[in-house]
């Protein structure tokens, strides 16, 4: 979003023809990193060997019995659509985090691997035979389970530290500025949220040369009342605070941004 402001975007097959081997890196690196997340340790250890295994059972010797799960491709439908929640996300270069767009996928996969872990339990010789395999298959859930809750419980964590951090900022931010006056920022949604200000993004623009003009634009267009900078984007606005059309009027620390008051052309000449 932030780097489309001013931007005449391509046809698709001409976007892709000029970045074909960007894209093609892209897609690879989306391959390796879904793969890495549903073969890791813990999707992997919970669909275990069932789920890989599974195809080849029909060339296995013995005669399966009638309604078991050996006969026939009754898995195919489930192989099938795991396989697209798979290649779909990687083909599509803009998507990110792959434990997201994995979990589909391993969804799917665990309705035959849970069939073939019951199938190959039963067929074991003993009672406790099957009654150790059941439990290191509750032991290897309740890791995978662990695991997933130990990644939740810090992206929480980090969240309730920033929540905290946007709260304070928040009560500096009434302070220094008036109700209903329009922010820009590089992250409208917290800010619009936190602070309950009309928000909106900062654009993005790679070229140093047409940088000015182009930001110049953006607050003649727009017209936000104040700016949220970070020290980077300070840098990036450099231009215009030396030509006096930002005034920086405090900073929060809490979330480290500085606050510089938009001036119009008119009110700069005055």
């Amino acid at each position: 979003m932030a780097a489309g402001y001013g931007v005449v975007f391509p046809r698709p097959m001409e976007f892709f023809f000029s970045n074909a081997q960007a894209i093609l890196a892209k897609v690879g690196q989306q391959t390796i990193d879904y793969l890495a997340q549903l073969l890791g340790p813990t999707y992997l250890l919970l669909l275990s060997a069932f789920v890989f295994l599974r195809p080849f059972r029909c060339l296995e010797k013995e005669t399966p019995r009638a309604g078991s799960p050996c006969c026939g491709w009754d898995d195919g439908p489930c192989f099938i659509i795991a396989f697209f929640h798979f290649v779909l996300p990687a083909l599509v270069w803009a998507t990110f985090d792959a434990i997201r767009f994995m979990l589909p996928c391993f969804a799917i996969l665990v309705i035959p691997a849970v069939t073939a872990a019951d199938y190959r339990i039963e067929k074991l010789g003993t009672r406790r035979a099957r009654l150790t395999a059941w439990i290191i298959m509750l032991i290897v859930t309740a890791f995978f389970y662990a695991n997933q809750w130990s990644q939740l419980y810090s992206r929480l964590e980090s969240v309730k530290k920033r929540d905290g951090a946007l709260q304070v900022a928040g009560i500096e931010f009434d302070r220094l500025v008036e109700k209903n006056a329009v922010v820009a920022g590089d992250d409208p949604f917290s800010l619009n949220y936190y602070f309950d200000r009309p928000t909106i993004i900062l654009p993005q623009v790679a070229d140093s040369a047409q940088r000015p003009p182009i930001l110049e634009r953006f607050l003649d267009q727009y017209r936000p009342h104040y700016i949220l900078l970070t020290p980077e984007g300070t840098q990036t606005f450099s231009p215009l605070i030396a030509k006096g059309r930002l005034i920086a009027i405090g900073s929060l620390e809490a979330i480290g941004l500085q606050i510089f008051h938009v001036l119009s052309p008119a009110r700069r000449r005055k």
